[in-house]
């Protein structure tokens, strides 16, 4: 909810400043005005959540919270604690029901915003699983690697939304490491989409197409080979790219990335899939948001 929220605002606001009406974006469109308004408010479409193959959204800091500054110190904790004192002791087993089940806390806390309980768990974690896949031999430091970089998937979300997007990226970037290590290829895009969702984020749009790019790049063979977690990262980093073109004054790349999103988007039907963060609905979200960057809908063409 807080991503399509987000770019609802940004919508709404892109708007007012091109002294559009709501009725007469919705008109351009070829949209009902009820749903331009609803999509506005954020009421409308499933967003990424932690079932999908994605990370959580990375959204700018909420203002009124008090706690943010505190709360973002203790995440850079997790980021700058030395482990070294942990290769004294045996390496901990991680048990497969182990990993699965702390990944799924590890994620819920960071969608409920309990960012302390988040950094406490990841500040006792961290190191050991550090520890474990120096320590461990293959296979066995794919597991302990692919908690790592759910960790710092993680860690970079709440960076991110606590307004610390230095240290968000440089959790992002251990992310993408870690999950390289782990040998796991849907990992490392969907830390690669983080990194360039962080990078948008802070305006650094030609690094940010860079490396969604090389990502979307990684998951065409899965995408084309019918694997649905591949297409759904293939399809949310095309959307990014659209993005980033918009921003960069290229609405012929724009359009060219909506309708490859749009091919992609077409082989799951009609409807959203729950817990992921790509289908026809985000298209449709990110045509919006393309539009008001670029002043005009776009056209459909090109193919996936």
């Amino acid at each position: 909810m807080e991503q399509q929220l987000v770019l609802g605002r940004h919508i709404a606001e892109r708007r007012r400043r091109a002294g559009w009406t709501q009725a007469e974006l919705a008109r351009m469109l070829g949209r009902p005005a009820a749903w331009l308004s609803q999509l506005e408010q954020g009421l409308i479409l499933a967003g990424p959540g932690a079932a999908g193959p994605l990370p959580a959204p990375v959204t700018c800091r909420h203002p009124d919270d008090d706690a943010g500054p505190d709360l973002a110190r203790m995440l850079r904790q997790v980021l700058s604690r030395d482990d070294r004192h942990a290769e004294a002791d045996s390496p901990r087993a991680f048990p497969p029901a182990f990993l699965a089940t702390t990944a799924a806390e590890v994620w819920n806390l960071a969608e409920a915003g309990r960012y302390d309980d988040l950094a406490a768990l990841l500040g006792d974690l961290i190191p050991e699983l550090e520890t474990a896949a120096r320590t461990t031999g293959s296979p066995q430091q794919a597991g302990p690697h692919d908690l790592a970089a759910t960790c710092y998937q993680a860690c970079s979300v709440a960076l991110a939304r606590l307004g610390d997007h230095g240290s968000a990226l440089a959790a992002a970037d251990r992310a993408l490491a870690a999950a390289h290590r782990a040998g796991d290829l849907l990992a490392t895009a969907a830390s690669g989409y983080l990194l360039a969702s962080i990078l948008m984020e802070t305006g650094r749009h030609d690094q940010a197409r860079m490396i969604a790019s090389a990502a979307a790049e990684s998951v065409k063979g899965p995408a084309a080979s019918g694997d649905a977690d591949a297409v759904v990262l293939r399809g949310a980093l095309i959307l990014l790219l659209a993005l980033c073109a918009a921003r960069a004054n290229d609405p012929e790349e724009a359009g060219d990335q909506l309708s490859r999103a749009r091919v992609l988007a077409g082989r799951f039907g009609s409807h959203e899939i729950p817990g992921t963060g790509f289908g026809p609905g985000h298209v449709a979200l990110y045509e919006i948001a393309v539009s008001i960057e670029t002043g005009a809908p776009q056209p459909a063409r090109g193919k996936e």
